[in-house]
């Protein structure tokens, strides 16, 4: 599914919680947003704090045929 975030709080929970989102990659900021919403639990707003970001207007990331292998 494209635009589509499933995820679960609990392994047990039988459902899938989604969150659309635009036709962009989320972004530090966007993860943040779900924080202040409460979308994403409070118990893990510090790990999503955590997570560096970069200033740069467009980021990249090529994996190597091995790495796409092993996914």
């Amino acid at each position: 599914m494209s635009g589509v975030i499933q995820f679960k709080y609990n392994y047990s929970d039988k459902k899938f919680n989604i969150i659309r989102i635009s036709g962009r990659a989320l972004k530090k900021n966007d993860l943040m947003k779900l924080c202040k919403t409460q979308a994403i639990p409070e118990e893990f707003h510090e790990w999503y704090k955590s997570i560096p970001s970069c200033s740069k207007k467009k980021e990249t990331v090529i994996l190597s045929e091995s790495e796409n292998d092993s996914n």
